[in-house]
């Protein structure tokens, strides 16, 4: 679930990228990465809380997931010109991607069982295989497909929704055996 997350994930090194597409200055369009990071900390609180507060991971991963398809579906369909479409596009896939994030670490602590040094080595082992996917990503962002980067924001669409079958049989699993 986490190689998912960062091969999508890439699209955060290119936010800055994204934005410069937009046709303002370069002090603008670097002022203009953060509110999508704003926006993608709320979620983060949100989706957390929320799953801590309902004991439940599953749905809340799943549910992220369909909220950042929409959000690459949004920027790879919509033309060049439609700069406020794709702005939020930004915020929407950052939210639903780095919203799942902490809920996934949760679930890998819960799933890895005492002594903390085998929990430690879980949380290296995910987080490591979770980023091999950082050493292609950066090849999406080609500049000869600017403005639109149609390759990169269509990348994400077909693997996100592989976490929630990913995490089904796990989930499944864990509710039928803490009844």
């Amino acid at each position: 679930m986490v190689c998912c997350k960062s091969s999508a994930g890439a699209v955060t090194q290119f936010i800055p990228t994204i934005t410069a597409t937009f046709g303002y200055s370069t002090f603008i369009s670097l002022v203009l990465t953060a509110p999508p990071y704003i926006f993608t900390i709320l979620c983060s609180l949100f989706f957390s809380f929320t799953s801590d507060k309902y004991e439940e991971r599953g749905y809340h991963i799943a549910g992220a997931i369909m909220f950042s398809c929409c959000g690459y579906i949004m920027a790879a369909a919509s033309p060049a010109s439609l700069i406020a479409t794709r702005y939020l596009a930004c915020f929407i896939a950052l939210g639903g991607l780095y919203g799942t994030y902490n809920a996934q670490l949760a679930w890998v602590s819960t799933s890895i069982p005492a002594p903390k040094a085998k929990r430690a080595a879980g949380y290296a082992i995910v987080n490591s295989i979770g980023n091999a996917s950082q050493i292609w990503a950066p090849y999406l962002f080609d500049p000869k497909t600017a403005p639109r980067y149609i390759v990169s924001e269509v990348h994400p669409t077909p693997v996100k929704p592989v976490k929630p079958v990913i995490a089904s049989p796990p989930y499944l699993t864990h509710s039928l055996l803490s009844r």
